[in-house]
């Protein structure tokens, strides 16, 4: 029932081999690719700055007089 004992390299080897290989690279490639997208959000993050109040009433009136909030409503 024993499989013969062999000291050359058989097929089975190197599909082993290369599914070890291969699934290490995906390891590898998921976390690179997840730290360049972790630095380029940190490295591109928008400064907001508070609005103005007088804008925002200018928009608010603006858009009743236009009928952009009735048409909302």
């Amino acid at each position: 029932g024993e499989l013969p004992k062999t000291s050359y390299v058989k097929l089975i080897d190197f599909w082993f081999v290369w599914h070890i290989l291969v699934t290490f690279a995906i390891i590898l490639y998921h976390i690179l690719v997840d730290k360049i997208r972790k630095q380029s959000l940190l490295n591109n993050i928008i400064k907001i700055k508070p609005i103005d109040e007088s804008i925002i009433w200018m928009i608010l009136v603006r858009s009743v007089f236009t009928g952009a909030l009735t048409q909302c409503v």
